[in-house]
């Protein structure tokens, strides 16, 4: 490991990621991106879509992530339970399921007619509350859609 990932390391930012070339990134956004195909990204030579991959990628972080942890996060005791604080994470994370659902109504995917980075992101942000604190019901009705 080189001198600046040890840094990394040493300051907490995990993940960390190393090429074998010593280049060093950390968050798991950053490391998806330069990791993933030109596909993944949105596609080599379409800049909108590019854009719009990051648009929900950071809707995943900004939006959808913090409401998951602070409603997931006293289920599962990681921290106390707050009932006000809670019960606005549960409204906070519905209200980004009303919005994912909206836009996939008219497509399967976030972005273009295949998979992106913006649906692996907004799937791994999901994935704590789907498992813990979201009802069958909800995850059927809201922000999932079978391929006919």
């Amino acid at each position: 490991m080189t001198l600046s990932c040890f840094i990394f390391s040493l300051s907490c930012q995990v993940p960390a990621f190393e090429d074998d070339k010593g280049f060093c990134l950390f968050e798991s956004n950053a490391i998806a991106y330069y990791l993933a195909t030109d596909e993944l990204r949105g596609g080599a030579q379409d800049q909108e879509k590019r854009a719009l991959v990051q648009q929900w990628m950071s809707f995943a972080d900004t939006e959808v992530l913090p409401a998951a942890c602070s409603w997931v996060f006293p289920t599962v005791g990681v921290m106390n339970q707050a009932k006000q604080v809670t019960e606005r994470a549960r409204q906070d994370l519905l209200q980004a399921l009303q919005v994912l659902n909206s836009h996939l109504l008219h497509s399967t995917y976030l972005v273009g007619e295949r998979v992106t980075l913006a649906d692996v992101s907004v799937a791994c942000t999901l994935l704590l509350p789907f498992q813990h604190v979201v009802d069958a019901a909800t995850r059927l009705r809201r922000s999932t859609k079978k391929k006919n």
